[in-house]
């Protein structure tokens, strides 16, 4: 059965979903947004500013939070999830730059080879 690129998109970001859920079973469109931001700049990374301005939101200490909780930091008593990497910026160490660390390549490469066989 043929399926139409809307169909096919949508089962794909559903897959991608699912995925994340089976490590965050909480995870939020918010928590959702930044993963697929931090992944869109992989490996050169994203500043937490600039990714704020790509979402479109200004919640600094949602980002922070949601930053830490991804990386191997944890949040407020959350497990981390060692989906993303924090590293010092080399232009200005005062800023932090998010990449994906290997469990989030691996999984953005699931996501990438579900897009590429459908």
């Amino acid at each position: 059965m043929l399926h139409s690129a809307v169909e096919m998109t949508a089962m794909a970001v559903e897959l991608v979903c699912s995925r994340l859920r089976s490590i965050h079973p909480e995870m939020t469109v918010f928590q959702l947004q930044v993963f697929c931001v931090v992944a869109a700049m992989h490996p050169k990374g994203i500043s937490q500013r600039e990714a704020l301005t790509r979402i479109g939101t200004s919640e600094p200490s949602h980002m922070s939070r949601t930053a830490a909780h991804f990386s191997d930091l944890g949040s407020r008593g959350m497990e981390p999830l060692h989906l993303i990497e924090l590293y010092p910026n080399p232009l200005d160490r005062r800023e932090r730059l998010m990449r994906l660390s290997p469990l989030g390549v691996a999984v953005w490469r699931d996501f990438g080879l579900y897009l590429r066989r459908t």
